[in-house]
Parts: structure tokens; sequence; C-alpha cells
């Protein structure tokens, strides 16, 4: 388990690297929307890896995929949020993330026993996939672009 988040970690690094490298010329909006695709087919991919070198180069995609998230995120609030405003959307969006992240462990542990890693990530899968595909749909996220 280490050495897998520790290959997400050098691919986060890397991807950081490369998105910082040059100027992002991508609409927000869509970038953020593939991400969430991409890390859809990521994780799938992930769910029915066979072997630990399918499993590390998957976790080394996922982190350069999830590389530039924060940094979009954030550049979407600023836009989109008053000045007023950013502490509290800040705070709130902070609270979710601590509360939502342990509580999808706790709920994917239980669940696991029972369905078995591939049936788990896969339906997580294709939900994150169609999240994202439904976010192309939704005017108030094309919104965040300005």
């Amino acid at each position: 388990m280490g050495l897998l988040w520790t290959l997400f970690a050098i691919g986060a690094a890397s991807g950081s690297f490369v998105f910082s490298y040059k100027e992002w010329k991508f609409s927000t909006t869509k970038s953020l929307l593939v991400i969430i695709i991409l890390w859809g087919v990521i994780t799938l991919v992930f769910a029915y890896a066979s072997s630990l070198l399918l499993a590390s180069i998957c976790m080394v995609i996922a982190g350069v995929i999830f590389s530039p998230w924060d940094a979009l995120v954030t550049t979407a609030r600023q836009n989109s949020i008053s000045l007023e405003l950013q502490a509290r959307v800040y705070g709130v969006t902070s609270s979710i993330t601590t509360l939502g992240m342990p509580l999808g462990a706790w709920l994917t542990g239980l669940v696991l026993p029972y369905y078995g890693k591939e049936v788990v990530m896969t339906v997580a899968s294709i939900a994150t996939i169609c999240l994202g595909l439904q976010g192309f749909t939704w005017s108030i996220f094309r919104q965040l672009d300005g």
C-alpha cells in the first residue's frame, strides 16, 4: 500500500511540475470535468489490475491526472465567489471534504467484504464517469469559467 501511495505522490509531483511549467490555456470547467472522468476511468482500470506493475502504473497516472485539481478548483472559487464569501466557502468545502473522505472510506469498508473490490470500484468508477459527463450539461457548472 505504501508503494502505491508513494507512486501516486510521484505522479502528482511530476504532474504538478509539468502542468505548472506553462500557463493553463484550457477552460477551468472542462478541465475539472475531464479530470473527474479520467479519475473514474483510471479507477476502473485499477479495480481490475491483476499485477503490482499494472496497479503501480495506474497510481502514477492517477497522480498525474489529479495534480492540477487543487489549483483549478481554487481558481474557479476565486473567480466565481465574491471576496467577502470566499472564507466561508473555503471553510464549508473543507468541512465537507473532512467529513466526506472518512465517511466514504467507512462506507466502502462496510460493503467491500460483501461485494468485493471489483464490484465496489466499478460502481464508484461508473458513478464518477457519469457525474463528470453530466457536468457538461449543468449550466451552473459552466459558469465557473466566469
